[in-house]
């Protein structure tokens, strides 16, 4: 009977082991269906138009011509391609958390009066806008204009990527690569002192243990005509902040004498001309500070727009003068 009743136990326990494996793999099965029928509240592809509410509520309205996109409000407008591409398919393949097929009243999820709508026109020119209204969970619910038989709710990303204004859509201009092997000669202007650094290329050629040449170019920096040492620390922090120079982001692009006026681009607080390339040559004005200090408002010669350069980056470029260039290594500051 010991035997008899062992062995019953085995079975039972086989058969609830069995029974377990069966269930988990009935809950996984469900829920991988569940994941696999993603309801879409938006489905347009090769979107060539895009409409939404902006964060001042002003309605932002784009067009897409090949690989570029021009705000319809003025085709001057530096649009940034990216963030709008970005946009446009966040729009146009839109998922739902949850679908709601008979719903109440539009009223009872704030669709009645949107708090944003946004449109995209796709390839055959029909165009599909959506309905945000109010927020549930970490989302809000949504619908589709002409179709408020369902009501969905969507997650936060979609409303936390519209709570933009037209500015931070605009693309900062371009900064060429200003790598030291590039550049011959730095003007540097600050509070009516100019400082010039001129560079001198030298041809040397060594051999390894084997006797095998090579070639390299070394550089030698000279500022208002006396040479700077060697692997001094301040021309060094210098031309390496210059070699990754690029602007944050573009504050006003098309700015008047008043606008570069109030960011101090009037009088410059900092002034660099950078002669780089075959005979190239830009000039970068760097005024105020913006904000709470994290950019600082700057300029190239001959734009019209106002850009934001971080505030650490001309910090670097202003800590410049005459007797940190000629220290010693050993005690440049």
């Amino acid at each position: 009977m010991d035997k008899q009743a062992k062995t019953l136990a085995v079975l039972g326990a086989v058969l609830v082991l069995c029974g377990g494996v069966y269930g988990a793999l009935r809950i996984w099965n469900s829920r991988q269906e569940a994941t696999d029928e993603t309801v879409h509240v938006t489905e347009v592809s090769d979107i060539s138009g895009l409409s939404f509410t902006a964060n001042d509520g002003e309605v932002l309205s784009f067009t897409k011509d090949g690989d570029g996109w021009s705000w319809d409000g003025d085709a001057a407008f530096p649009a940034d391609a990216d963030k709008l591409d970005a946009l446009a398919d966040d729009i146009g393949e839109l998922d739902a958390v949850r679908a709601i097929p008979d719903p109440e009243a539009l009223s009872a999820y704030g669709l009645d009066a949107p708090t944003r709508t946004v449109s995209v026109t796709g390839a055959d020119g029909e165009t599909v806008t959506v309905l945000l209204g109010s927020s549930v969970g970490e989302g809000c619910y949504a619908a589709v204009e002409g179709d408020e038989g369902t009501v969905y709710t969507i997650s936060s990303a979609l409303p936390d990527a519209l709570d933009v204004g037209l500015m931070d859509l605009a693309q900062p201009e371009d900064i060429p690569d200003l790598a030291e092997d590039d550049i011959s000669s730095i003007r540097w202007e600050k509070d009516g002192t100019v400082l010039t650094l001129t560079k001198t290329d030298e041809a040397v050629t060594t051999e390894d243990e084997d006797g095998n040449a090579s070639e390299s170019v070394e550089h030698h920096w000279s500022v208002d005509g006396e040479p700077v040492p060697d692997s001094n620390s301040a021309l060094s922090s210098f031309l390496s902040e210059l070699s990754y120079l690029r602007f944050s982001s573009c504050y006003h692009y098309q700015a008047d004498e008043a606008a570069m006026a109030s960011c101090g681009l009037d009088a410059p607080a900092l002034r660099l001309t950078v002669d780089y390339g075959d005979g190239q040559s830009l000039t970068l004005d760097v005024g105020l500070a913006d904000g709470d200090g994290t950019y600082r408002f700057a300029r190239l010669e001959g734009s019209d727009a106002i850009q934001r350069l971080p505030a650490t980056t001309a910090e670097v470029l202003e800590d410049l003068s005459r007797e940190a260039l000629l220290a010693a290594p050993d005690s440049a500051s």
